[in-house]
């Protein structure tokens, strides 16, 4: 239905709005080495699990935002992988390759955690 993909494209936007202001404020992190990356990645972890997971929560119908959100922080494994996923994408030449894994990765934590 058209409502519901306007209200996506809506909720959507202002989630992209979050993580940009998110991401440009705790950039700064990643000029301490090691520590900062580790802080950097634990703030912006839970927010990057939401980003590769939010295309199969609309797709289970799932659609709201605050619906999503206490899905994600419902799980303690969830702001773990997204920890990690952010951090392997901060390793030089090869965080590339974890770019394009990350989605799948993503996918598989989805369908063996699917009731």
């Amino acid at each position: 239905p058209p409502q519901s993909f306007c209200s996506s494209i809506k909720d959507d936007g202002w989630f992209t709005i979050f993580q940009l202001v998110l991401t440009l404020v705790t950039l700064p992190l990643n000029a301490v080495p090691f520590l900062g990356q580790y802080v950097f990645a634990r703030i912006n972890g839970l927010y990057y699990a939401w980003e590769l997971h939010q295309s199969y929560m609309v797709a289970n119908g799932i659609r709201s935002t605050g619906d999503q959100l206490a899905l994600c922080r419902s799980d303690p494994f969830y702001a773990h992988f997204g920890w990690v996923a952010l951090l392997v994408e901060l390793i030089p030449v090869v965080g590339l390759f974890f770019r394009l894994s990350n989605p799948a990765a993503a996918a598989i934590y989805a369908a063996e955690n699917e009731p």
